[in-house]
């Protein structure tokens, strides 16, 4: 069985698309796990609707401590050999869990994941991960984690329930990223052979609403963006030093990010955000900067920094 764990809050006008998208999979031994924090549109009333139509679907209502949290309560329950999580304003192919299954299950794979397309706004844009195929665990993470690519989510991809070592972590943005890190560095520590199997079918459709969970980016959001890549840095040094380099490029990264989507915000809060993003980007870009692994992006950022943060801002969005 499949456990598909979907985090809900306030999603009347979306949920019901994701859901029947999933009942309408190739792959039917499947188990739809709505794991509501205290809606205030009927969501929670949908929630008990969709399961009443459904034995496959189960609601519960939570009071809840963020995404992280929800997602935790729904991996407690969850009776499947396997995981997925779909986010409730997203939905998918009907080959979607099918195609990930089969993947996983081939010879040395401890994760599947297919390409997404990004339907925000009625576009319609094919997001590519590098690679088909079986990848290696740090060939993966060496993409990820130099923001080639956007592997830091966790949907759009299937893992073992049973390699689940850690739950997410208690933060409110990035905790889908500091999940798949754990996963799979658990796997890659372990000493047996592990491949992330890439499905290169695009099977998932992204479309974040207003004030969804994966595109809010308070001061608050910010500073855990931060913070989620410090501690990524920190156990890299002491677990696993040979990806020290990346983490620190996904830090270096991750400062900039946040120094300048908080330039609005002249509150206190707003201003320690930036002299943390300023402490970590005076710290680390030196050797980001010499690194050729690192996108040309990051290095024109570390040089502009060097001058200026007023010429960084100006600039930034321009550098491809």
């Amino acid at each position: 069985m499949v456990s598909v764990i979907i985090p809900v809050y306030n999603r009347i006008n979306t949920l019901r698309r994701c859901v029947e998208s999933l009942l309408n999979q190739t792959y039917k031994d499947i188990e739809i796990i709505l794991v509501d924090d205290e809606s205030t549109d009927s969501t929670d009333v949908l929630c008990d609707e969709l399961s009443k139509e459904d034995s496959r679907v189960k609601s519960m209502h939570v009071e809840g401590d963020g995404v992280a949290d929800t997602r935790n309560r729904g991996i407690a329950v969850a009776q499947g050999e396997y995981l997925t999580f779909v986010d409730s304003d997203d939905y998918v192919e009907p080959a979607y869990i099918e195609k990930l299954l089969a993947a996983i299950n081939e010879e040395g794979c401890i994760m599947a994941m297919c390409n997404c397309i990004d339907v925000r706004g009625g576009g319609r844009k094919e997001c590519i991960f590098p690679g088909n195929g079986k990848r290696e665990i740090k060939a993966f993470l060496e993409d990820a984690m130099y923001c080639r690519a956007n592997g830091g989510t966790c949907w759009a991809k299937i893992y073992k329930r049973d390699l689940v070592k850690h739950m997410f972590r208690k933060y409110n943005y990035n905790e889908d990223l500091f999940f798949v890190f754990d996963y799979l560095l658990e796997c890659e520590l372990s000493g047996e052979s592990a491949y992330i199997n890439m499905v290169p079918d695009c099977l998932y459709y992204y479309s974040p609403v207003e004030n969804s969970i994966s595109v809010v980016k308070t001061t608050s959001d910010l500073m855990d963006v931060i913070n989620v890549c410090l501690s990524i840095k920190d156990i890299c040094k002491e677990k696993c030093p040979d990806i020290l380099i990346f983490a620190e490029a996904l830090l270096l990264n991750n400062a900039f990010f946040s120094y300048l989507n908080s330039k609005s915000d002249k509150s206190s809060e707003g201003v320690s955000l930036r002299e943390k993003a300023v402490s970590v980007i005076n710290e680390y870009r030196g050797r980001v900067i010499k690194d050729k692994k690192a996108t040309f992006k990051t290095r024109m950022a570390c040089f502009m920094s060097y001058i200026s943060m007023g010429l960084l801002s100006c600039f930034y969005g321009m550098i491809k």
